[in-house]
This record gives structure tokens, sequence and C-alpha cells, in this order.
């Protein structure tokens, strides 16, 4: 056996007994169907998002305390139809979507490494699967990952791959501290067809643990109990009550919205066939309701009609709800009340929401920069890289504000370099003179100069190593 041969069946043992990965023993490339079977498929069914009452959603409410995320991924699905929640979920994504990223280099580590890490990044975990994870993570809290390790083809890395999983397959189990996952008892290939059972899919649940990228990773929003930061946890019963006004606003108009009939007659007639006949036909009009109207008065009355609507105002009472839930949803997803659908606008409200919605936005990209290095660490320490070296993904998030201070601060130090220079050739006169004089020259550190006045000479390294030049 080779010395590579022999390398890789020793990284492979270890990373069969000791992390519980699959690796491959390098005598053929990994075939799609190692992948699968190394892949888990969670057991969350497709739930219905209409029908919901208060008590369900009540339940559900329960549920996600315990850590039991079946039936509030359910009430996720249910109320991911409501427009504000959907358009809220999809600015916090979009807004993620156009995150500059880059990765930087420490110093320890080899270029080969770097590079095929950085090249592979977005197959590690695609663009698509981190957005709908961090689609996840806001409004429950969490979001499960899987990785499953494979050699790259040309036999020199072990390259892992990451799969956002669904969190309606995830349980939290207080005694142990630790969040479960519950799969099938085999992984379907693309044609729906069921592969042969991994080994550890036998018992029908995951330790999703150590949370390290050798099996499992997890975006949280915290790092304790992440499923009771998600944001539904406290949006459900505003969209519940938000649906209810909606469904009752427009009930309620259904009913009121259309015209009444009063019947007036004799109240010596009011049983007589003529009367009979008349509210005959005015029920025939299908106009709302009929009322008979007995008249009194003196002289004796005729017949006639008078057709009147529904005075009463409960419906803007229901407006007001809606409303109320409307606005405390924006807030808690977006930070901010004022949206596209405001009314009113101003700078001081623009600027107001752009820095809400750039601390989100770093907030959301600090939680996929700390996923990042976890992997990162695994992947160094399986390829025989020390871990403290493994590479760093970095992020770049415009603020006006910020990059407004930045230009005036660019424009002062042009200013004051400027003002140096002229500075500097007034010396090199005066040293001209002193040497025709035979006196010493005056002894100055033009790059301290500089310096001084906010102007940089030497460029140094900005830590964005695989930023474009």
């Amino acid at each position: 056996m080779s010395k590579s041969s022999s390398f890789w069946s020793s990284v492979g043992t270890y990373l069969g007994e000791v992390l519980g990965i699959t690796a491959y023993d390098g005598a053929r490339e990994p075939r799609q169907d190692d992948l699968a079977k190394s892949d888990v498929v969670g057991v969350e069914s497709t739930y219905t998002t209409c029908g919901w009452t208060i008590d369900r959603v009540q339940c559900a409410l329960e549920a996600l305390d315990r850590g039991e995320m079946a039936e509030p991924y359910a009430l996720y699905l249910a109320m991911t139809r409501h427009p504000l929640i959907k358009h809220g979920l999809k600015l916090r994504r979009d807004t993620l979507s156009q995150v500059r990223w880059y990765h930087d280099k420490p110093e320890g580590l080899d270029d080969a490494f770097f590079e095929q890490w950085v090249a592979r990044w977005l197959q590690t975990w695609p663009k698509s699967e981190q957005l709908l994870a961090n689609g996840y993570k806001i409004p429950l809290g969490l979001c499960p990952v899987n990785v499953v390790w494979s050699r790259s083809r040309d036999g020199r890395w072990l390259q892992p791959t990451a799969h956002t999983k669904e969190p309606g397959s995830v349980e939290w189990y207080e005694t142990q501290r630790i969040y479960k996952f519950y799969h099938l008892t085999g992984a379907l290939d693309e044609y729906g067809n069921k592969l042969p059972e991994p080994p550890l899919s036998k018992t029908g649940a995951l330790d999703m643990w150590p949370l390290n990228g050798q099996r499992w990773l997890m975006l949280q929003e915290e790092p304790l109990r992440p499923h009771l930061f998600g944001a539904f946890r406290s949006l459900a019963v505003a969209w519940f009550l938000s649906a209810e006004s909606s469904r009752w606003h427009s009930a309620h108009n259904r009913k009121h919205a259309l015209d009444w009939i009063g019947v007036k007659m004799p109240h010596t007639e009011r049983e007589s066939a003529e009367t009979r006949a008349l509210l005959d036909a005015c029920v025939a009009l299908e106009n709302g309701g009929v009322i008979p109207l007995p008249q009194h008065e003196t002289p004796a009355p005729s017949w006639g009609l008078e057709v009147f609507a529904a005075k009463t105002d409960a419906s803007k009472s229901m407006v007001s709800l809606r409303e109320a839930a409307d606005n405390y949803i924006t807030l808690v997803l977006l930070g901010v009340l004022e949206t596209t659908g405001g009314s009113s606008a101003s700078n001081s409200k623009a600027s107001t929401q752009d820095r809400v919605a750039l601390r989100l936005t770093k907030a959301d990209a600090a939680c996929i920069i700390e996923l990042h290095d976890e992997l990162a660490r695994t992947a160094c320490s399986v390829n025989g890289r020390d871990p403290a070296n493994a590479p760093k993904l970095v992020c770049i998030v415009d603020d006006p504000e910020e990059q407004a201070l930045l230009a005036e601060k660019q424009e002062r130090a042009a200013k004051a370099g400027l003002t140096v220079a002229q500075q500097l050739e007034k010396l090199e006169d005066v040293n001209a003179k002193r040497l025709i004089a035979k006196l010493p020259p005056i002894e100055y550190d033009p790059d301290h100069l500089y310096a001084q006045a906010g102007v940089q000479l030497t460029p140094g390294v900005d830590g964005l190593q695989t930023a474009p030049r």
C-alpha cells in the first residue's frame, strides 16, 4: 500500500471512529447515492395552512416552548400566507443576499487548502440554502444543517457538503440539553425509491451533537434553547388576530352592506292577502331583509315602502384591530413601522429604517459567519491543519451614513496631504540653501508627516485577501 493510501485509510478510520462521519477509501470516486445514504431525510409532513383556531395556535406555542418543532413548523407554514409576514421574511432574505462576502486567510494556513476552500464554499453550502436556512431561523429560532463528507476528485481533501433541513423534524431534549432529528429510516433517491438504510438511521432519531460540522450544524438565534427566541413565538397571536379581524370584517360587510326594505301597511291590513302579496314581492327582490311596518297614524295610512341601510360602525373596530396587529408584526420582523406601504415619508424616517435594517442584516450575517467558521475549523482538523488557522468568512454591509463619513474623512485627508506636500517643498528649498551654506540639513520623515495628516503612503493588508482588486 502506498503512503498516500495508508494516510487516507487512517483518516477514514479517524473519521468513522472519532467524528462519526462518512469518509471514502479512495478506491473510486464518490457516487451520488453515497451522498444520499449519508444525508438524512426528515419526517415532517405537508400540513394544511387553513383552519387554525386560537386553541390550536395555543397548542403550537406550548409545543414550541417545549422544543417540539413539528406543530410550530405547521404554524410557520400557515403564518407565511399572511402578506406582511411574507414580505418581512422576504425582505430579510433579499437584504442578506446582497451582502458582500469574502474570505480571510490566517497567517498559518497554507495557500492550497485556503484556495480550494474558497473555490468550493458556495458548493459546500449554496447561497440559496443559506437564505432558506435564515428564513427558518428568523421565525422559529433555529435551522438544522446536516453535513456530509466526501473526498475531492483529486483525492487530496475531505470536503463537507451542508444540507439545510426543515425544522419540523427537530425536538429539544431538556434532560440531555441537546436536539434530536427525527428522520425516515432510509433516504430516498432522485426517483423517490428508498435507498438502503445507513447505519445511523435505524433508531429513527439522531442526536444533533456536537454541533461542529462533524455531522450537524445549527443556524440559531441564541446558543442555548434557540427555539425560545424565534419571532413567531411573539407573533402567533398577532397573526391570528389579524387573520380573524379580516374574516370578521368581511362577514360584517356581507351582512350589513345590503339594504333593508320596510313594508308599510295599515295595521288593520297586516294579515290581508294584499299585504302578503306585497311582502312576497319584496322578498323576491333578494335585496337583503324585509321588515313589515304596520302604521297607526290618522287619517288611515296606506301601503308604502321604505329602504334603509345598517347604521352601525362595528366594522371599524375590526379595521383598527387588524392595523394594530399588522403594525406589531412589522415591528417585530423589521424593527420599524415605516414600510413601503406607509402614508408619510421623511428623511429622518428613511434614515432610521435604513439603520435598523442594516443592524438586522448584520445580525443575520453574523449567524452565517459563525456556522461557516465552525465548519471550517472541523474541515481543517480532518485535513491535518490546525483549526486555529481555519479560513474566516468576512462580510461587508454598506451603511450609507458610514460611507458618507468615510468620504468626508477622505476629503479632509486629501486636503491635509496637499498641505503637507507644500510644506515638504518648502523644506526641500530650505535644505538646498543650507547645503550651499554648508549647514546641516533639517531632518524629517515624510511618511510620519503624512501619517499625522491621515494619509497612508504605504498600502497595508486589509484582511480581505479574496476581495477583488
